[in-house]
């Protein structure tokens, strides 16, 4: 598929954090350190800490052990 073609037929990574940040269940990113990079509201709010905080922090301590 040509990259034009592609570009018409995939969302924009705008309308994808739009969809993720909809959801009721929880949507992350992490960088190669485990950084937070993005958080949907989701998981904000499960952790009742604003998204804006978490981003750069390590995920690993908001993961529940089972």
């Amino acid at each position: 598929m040509s990259d034009v073609k592609k570009q018409q037929f995939l969302p924009n990574s705008t309308e994808y954090e739009l969809f993720l940040d909809k959801m009721s269940d929880v949507a992350y990113f992490v960088d190669n350190q485990g950084n937070l990079v993005w958080v949907n509201q989701a998981a904000s709010d499960i952790v009742n800490v604003p998204k804006e905080e978490l981003i750069g922090t390590p995920f690993l301590p908001y993961v529940i052990p089972e």
